[in-house]
């Protein structure tokens, strides 16, 4: 059985034929091309996770950028309950 690709259409005529084969043969290529890229990548974010560098800890300044209040929430310390995670969810 074959297919006929429309944007091939010109003049009332088919100039090009696609087999249902090759055409399953393309989707499976292009199935294994994106599983084996998604594979690469997953396993690579998951290294870097995994390696991640160690930064000292310093002192960001406040955005000149923002309003005054933002500037003011900004430059504020961490509330007292900022890592207390609750007993039930």
């Amino acid at each position: 059985m074959k297919r006929y690709d429309a944007a091939s259409h010109k003049g009332g005529r088919f100039t090009k034929e696609i087999t249902l084969r090759e055409d399953y043969a393309m989707k499976s290529a292009r199935l294994a091309g994106l599983l084996i890229v998604t594979t690469v990548l997953a396993a690579g974010s998951g290294r870097a996770l995994d390696s991640g560098r160690q930064v000292p800890a310093r002192m960001l300044p406040v955005p000149e950028t923002a309003s005054p209040a933002l500037q003011a929430l900004i430059a504020a310390p961490l509330p007292p309950f900022w890592n207390v995670h609750p007993k039930s969810a």
